[in-house]
């Protein structure tokens, strides 16, 4: 057996393994999106989760995509050069990593997007001769005739989209401070950095001092000023975060529908094991062929 067709008969074999992997990776992810129900943002589950809704920016700086400048809520690019040999190579790329929203009829998520697979609404080509085209490429022709020798991507998740994500649900609960004889006294510490203030609030007899009586009005004041505190504070909401899973698998954001995904998953797991039975009876053939089985 000569030294390409042992090249040959190994590549074949490695492809074989690695196509067999992705296909059953593919169809665990099918299999989990198909038997994982999807839960209301209000009734989630702590763990794993799918969730429907709508994706929208949270309140701040605009989310833009670095290469076209459109608003968003997330963005992927690359930026790649052609060489004197015509070979293309990558010079830039990046992935967003800033906090969005996700709500539905129950209430909002706030999804961390570091580490997700995100198939979103939009991916662009198109070609220009810098390496930032400082434009997004209009439609038609824009695209179909641009030239240069740098050669752009840009996949966006647009604002208002519908999508399914599957990830780690879990409620950061509002922390609150309850050790009312401590903020009492912080209360009470506070007003007296402001003696004529203290003063002319408390001092009812008008004899230039607080007694005990007064004092103690000043206590009960201190202490309805604390309360109306706590009772505000335990109003806040909750914060529902949708995040990577601890382990490491299984955090999705897809813009096409549940069934839709997980049927891709399906065609695409059932392609992989195709072609890892087909290298599979390359590497067999070429070795069988050889006497070496």
């Amino acid at each position: 057996m000569d030294g390409i067709d042992w090249g040959m008969a190994v590549g074949a074999g490695l492809g074989a393994a690695a196509a067999l992997w992705g296909g059953f990776a593919l169809l665990r992810s099918a299999r989990r999106i198909e038997d994982l129900p999807v839960s209301l943002v209000r009734s989630a589950a702590q763990g794993t989760v799918e969730l429907e809704g709508r994706v929208r920016a949270m309140p701040g700086p605009a989310i833009v995509a670095p290469l076209s400048g459109v608003d968003c809520v997330w963005w992927r690019f690359e930026v790649e050069c052609r060489d004197e040999r015509d070979n293309w190579y990558a010079v830039d790329s990046g992935t967003s990593d800033d906090l969005f929203l996700l709500s539905d009829v129950t209430g909002d998520c706030i999804v961390d997007p570091v580490g997700a697979e995100v198939l979103p609404s939009r991916t662009r080509r198109w070609r220009g001769t810098s390496r930032r085209p400082g434009r997004a490429p209009q439609p038609g022709l824009d695209t179909l005739l641009s030239f240069g020798s740098f050669r752009y991507r840009e996949q966006v998740l647009a604002s208002g989209a519908d999508v399914y994500a599957q990830g780690w649900f879990r409620t950061q609960t509002a922390e609150h401070e309850l050790d009312e004889t401590r903020e009492i006294s912080a209360e009470l510490a506070d007003w007296k950095k402001s003696p004529a203030d203290l003063l002319r609030r408390f001092d009812a007899n008008h004899d230039g001092r607080i007694d005990a009586a007064e004092w103690e009005a000043a206590r009960a004041a201190a202490t309805a000023a604390v309360r109306a505190r706590l009772v505000e504070r335990a109003a806040d909401p909750d914060l529902n975060v949708l995040c990577k899973p601890p382990h490491g698998n299984g955090f999705l954001i897809s813009t096409l529908p549940r069934p839709n995904l997980a049927g891709r998953r399906r065609w695409q797991g059932a392609a992989c094991l195709a072609l890892a039975a087909a290298a599979a009876a390359i590497a067999l053939y070429l070795l069988h062929a050889h006497r070496l089985l």
